[in-house]
């Protein structure tokens, strides 16, 4: 986590909102995505402020937000 509060999900959730202005597949998962990434970024947190420091596996953003299903 960077000091100014950024870390690599709050980037990812950014980058997902805006690509769903522009492109209707990303809008049409945004949501879940995003959930998805808060939701890990809060057991990264936790998981932090109980052992002091960050996990030794770590979440594949990009992997949680490209699979997303073919038209």
């Amino acid at each position: 986590m960077i000091s100014n509060d950024t870390d690599r999900f709050t980037v990812a959730i950014a980058a997902i909102k805006g690509g769903a202005q522009v492109n209707e597949r990303v809008a049409a998962y945004s949501h879940e995505k995003c959930s998805y990434l808060k939701h890990l970024r809060q057991k990264e947190r936790d998981y932090i402020y109980e052992h002091g420091k960050g996990m030794c596996e770590t979440h594949s953003v990009s992997g949680t937000i490209t699979n997303i299903a073919p038209t």
